[in-house]
């Protein structure tokens, strides 16, 4: 018999008779609580034989269920135990089919190495070119033109006010002015516009450049060394 149907048939087994176990209980309390009310030996007698079959029967579930109970939870464990063998024994020889993707990833890193030294010379023919470009337009490298991020004009934030104006041309704050005793007036001259004040002026963000991949790629072989 496999461990498997071994722990099946224990697990059953506790589950009936931990089922069986209260009815067998609800029956043997029936006849606890109804005794005979004559005064007949028989009907005593067979209300004993029937209290007592109900204890042994109650007795021996109780018995049974406590040896199925144990047994199944070792069938458990051992079937977990075999469960977790198994899974151990199919990750060993998982692990070992997938050393062949160390192999195919350091391979593709080769390729990869190869496209960025390419690249980084790209860069670099560039960069020469453009240090003796003279009134020449500068060139974008390669990387810049594919991976740069353009700037934006952030607007300009302005507010529409009304303020006081005198002949001069000159802003106040509102129409009221000193006189030679140094007392507030009213001003005369003035007069009251909307005019639009710039909170914040308009702006450029330049453009950016993440980091470039020669300096954001590390690879490696083997052995650890720098490709």
């Amino acid at each position: 018999m496999s461990m498997m149907t071994t722990a099946a048939r224990w697990i059953s087994g506790r589950t009936k008779l931990a089922n069986d176990l209260p009815a067998a209980e609800d029956r043997l309390a029936e006849i606890e609580a109804d005794p005979p009310k004559s005064a007949d030996p028989a009907e005593h007698l067979e209300w004993v034989e029937r209290r007592d079959a109900g204890r042994r029967e109650v007795e021996a579930l109780r018995s049974a269920l406590a040896i199925a109970t144990a047994e199944a939870a070792k069938a458990e464990a051992a079937q977990r135990d075999a469960d977790d063998d198994a899974k151990h024994a199919a990750e060993e020889r998982q692990a070992r089919v997938d050393e062949k993707l160390v192999h195919d990833l350091v391979a593709a890193q080769q390729k990869v190495a190869a496209i960025r030294d390419k690249l980084a010379a790209s860069i670099a023919r560039t960069e020469a070119v453009n240090s003796r470009r003279g009134a020449r337009p500068f060139i974008l490298d390669a990387e810049t033109r594919v991976r740069s991020k353009p700037g934006r004009i952030r607007p300009a934030i302005t507010e529409k006010v009304t303020a006081w104006f005198g002949p001069d041309g000159r802003r106040y704050a509102n129409n009221l002015a000193t006189d030679e005793a140094g007392r507030t007036i009213e001003a005369t001259d003035r007069v009251q516009r909307e005019v639009v004040d710039v909170i914040h002026a308009e702006s450029q963000d330049p453009p950016s450049m993440p980091s470039r991949f020669a300096d954001a790629i590390r690879l490696v072989d083997l052995d650890g060394r720098a490709l």
